[in-house]
Parts: C-alpha cells; structure tokens; sequence
C-alpha cells in the first residue's frame, strides 16, 4: 500500500530499496558515534591489518542496523495493509485503542511504583482549523515587520562606501 510520502505508513511511501537506503544512512548517522568507543578500543588491540578489520567492523555494524530495516519495512507493511490487526481501520477504534493503551500504561506504571493511579480523560472533538493552529501549522503574521524595513540591503552598504 502506498500512500506517498505524507500519507505516512510506517515506510513513508518509500520503496524496499529506498527505505532501506535512507534506514541505514539513518542508523549510521545516529549510531556509529556510539560504536566509536568500541571501535577505538578494538583499534587498540589489533596489531595487524588494521585498516581491512576496521573497516570489516564498522561494515558488519552497519549491515547489522540495515537488517534491522529489513524487519522494521516487513512490519511497517504489514501492518499498513493489516490496520485493523492493530486496532486502526477506523477513526473510532483508533481513538480507542488509543485510550485503552495510554491508560493500560497509565496504570502498569503507577502498579510498577506502587503508586494509585489518578487517570483523568477529556476527549474533544477541535476543527481541522483548531488542529492545525495547535501543532503550529497556522499562518503566521509577523509582528516584527519594523525590524526588516530599517535594515539596509547589501547592495545599499556597497554603493555608500
């Protein structure tokens, strides 16, 4: 099912090949700065062809976080072919399951500190207008307009001098 980019199931839209080049480049860019101790502490115990098994083990963590994006994609669409699995086929149920799930762990994480739960739920129905505004969407006027019409242009700085 592709529902292009801001239909947004869990693979964006995005093709096998695709996805799984922007996961990994992803994975690389947040996780290798956390292999970096390890690495240099390997770096330091290897005596000969170093730069080969440097590379073999910065490669091997690299397609280890790829396969995970295999798996990630497979689970991604199946679950986007298979809403209702997860309780998401309608606006309705998915407003449900939604609550159910907040509270469930509402209330496993006041049982796991042997707190009593005080769970209060509003549920309000807002415009697609309200939404918007709320995630700061919104048209935005500049109140600061008096700050750009004093400044002069570069091209202004140039012919003065």
């Amino acid at each position: 099912m592709d529902m292009g980019l801001w239909g947004m199931p869990g693979t964006m839209g995005m093709s096998f090949g695709s996805f799984l080049v922007m996961w990994t480049l992803m994975m690389a860019a947040m996780m290798l700065s956390s292999m970096a101790p390890l690495a240099l502490l390997y770096s330091r115990t290897i005596t000969t062809h170093r730069g080969p098994r440097l590379t073999a083990f910065g490669s091997g963590y690299i397609m280890a976080w790829g396969a995970t994006g295999v798996a990630a994609f497979i689970a991604a669409e199946f679950f986007a072919e298979n809403q209702n699995i997860a309780g998401f086929d309608n606006p309705g149920k998915s407003l449900f399951t939604t609550i159910r799930e907040l509270t469930e762990n509402s209330l496993d994480a006041a049982e796991s500190i042997n707190v009593l739960p005080n769970i209060s739920i509003t549920v309000e129905q807002i415009s697609q207008e309200d939404l918007n505004k709320q995630q700061g969407l919104g048209v935005h006027e500049r109140v600061d307009e008096k700050l750009y019409k004093k400044a002069d242009s570069p091209k202004k700085k140039l012919s003065k001098a």
